[in-house]
């Protein structure tokens, strides 16, 4: 049901709070909420009708778990932007629903999908996708406790959608996923849609015309993801990739070898503290300890060459080699990141790099994508990027095409 509020241009501004405030404890369980305007302050005669969705994103990360609220009017107001250290996140799981719950009423939530999960509500989700996302040896601890979340969040009758990860996607080539798991995980699909959002704002074109690179920076892992034509191409997560600031990233077969078992602590580290020998330094700590101390600059020049051939590895992925804009950086350190990077871009590609606009002051990129995937779920304003993105064709299993084995969880 459709709350309606009608109000003159005039009283606009000590209007919208209290009727929204009192149309959403008096209708609590209502998704959707419709604003009259007036377009005759005189008169008060002409109406114009605004639809407006109200949606969350959710971003679980390495580092932490971060939450945007959008409602997508004009103004496209941010009505929630926290950050939740990951840890309390582990310690309880219900701690997201009870943020959720407080800013009821929303009409649809994106639930943290790991590894990725069909586009689809979650209501219909089975725990065999929950448990395939998570990726997780029942013997071996919980990471994230991203399953236990969803299932608190199913448990509880929230209104939310899952996330393919990029190999689920019919836009990726199959042949570029042999033996491949972590193309990109759901997250990372969301933080390509943000930045297709964003090309095509900054240069004022159609979502299907944007073309770029995406380099992530995380807490724990990178990822770089092609986009053509507004599709995810092709990507290289961060197992797969280069070095991470806490994970090793591509692990040789022959160490994976001699390691016998291989846990999630195992992925989870040797990156770039690990190399250094500071494991409780931040990014920004690292990168500045880096101009005084030569062996963590030759850690960190190994970071970034590891970035450089994770963006050149994609190229040959377009269909045509130069289309490509510009490369879109996110996550941790952006401007260290874009300093240490633009130069050898553009000898190497003759294209822009540049960070990422965010309407988020406190969560990161992903969570403003996954903000906009709900929008577009709901039928909001962003509904074309499910058409242009193919999100619906994500049907294609996490553990196709593998070729060695068995694997066991």
């Amino acid at each position: 049901m459709i709350a309606r509020m009608m109000f003159s241009l005039g009283e606009r501004a000590r209007a919208i709070k209290k009727s929204i405030d009192s149309t959403c404890k008096k209708f609590a369980n209502r998704a959707r909420k419709v604003k009259k305007l007036s377009l005759n302050n005189k008169d008060n005669k002409h109406t114009k009708v605004i639809e407006m969705v109200r949606v969350i994103g959710v971003d679980p990360g390495t580092g932490s778990w971060d939450v945007l609220g959008l409602d997508d009017g004009d103004g496209e107001d941010v009505f929630l932007d926290i950050s939740i250290p990951s840890r309390k996140i582990l310690e309880n799981p219900d701690l997201l629903l009870s943020v959720i719950q407080r800013n009821q009423p929303v009409d649809m939530v994106t639930a943290p999908s790991g590894h990725g999960i069909p586009l689809q509500m979650l209501e219909d989700t089975t725990g065999e996708e929950i448990y395939t996302a998570n990726l997780r040896r029942k013997k071996d601890p919980a990471v994230m406790g991203i399953a236990k979340v969803l299932f608190s969040m199913k448990n509880a009758g929230i209104k939310a959608c899952t996330i393919p990860g990029v190999k689920q996607l019919s836009t990726v080539k199959k042949q570029y996923k042999y033996n491949k798991i972590d193309m990109g995980t759901a997250d990372k699909v969301c933080s390509v849609a943000a930045a297709i959002v964003d090309q095509a704002r900054t240069r004022d074109i159609r979502f299907e015309e944007t073309s770029f690179i995406l380099v992530e920076v995380g807490f724990g892992f990178n990822a770089t993801i092609a986009v053509e034509k507004g599709k995810i191409i092709d990507g290289i997560g961060g197992s797969c990739g280069g070095m991470g600031f806490r994970a090793c990233g591509c692990l040789d077969s022959e160490i994976a070898y001699l390691l016998n078992h291989i846990s999630k602590k195992v992925i989870y580290s040797g990156g770039l503290v690990d190399i250094v020998g500071f494991n409780d330094l931040s990014p920004k700590e690292l990168f500045l300890m880096s101009e005084k101390d030569e062996d963590i600059a030759v850690a960190v020049d190994g970071f970034f060459h590891d970035l450089i051939k994770d963006i050149m590895g994609l190229v040959p992925s377009f269909q045509v080699p130069t289309s490509a804009l510009e490369v879109i950086l996110s996550g941790r350190e952006p401007e260290q990141i874009r300093n240490r990077l633009e130069s050898k871009v553009h000898d190497l590609l003759s294209i822009p790099t540049r960070i990422i606009n965010s309407r988020a002051r406190i969560s990161k990129t992903a969570t403003q994508g996954a903000a906009y995937i709900a929008n577009a779920v709901a039928g909001g304003k962003y509904k074309d990027l499910l058409k242009v993105m193919r999100l619906r064709e994500s049907n294609h299993g996490l553990l196709s095409q593998i070729h060695v084995g068995p694997l066991t969880f």
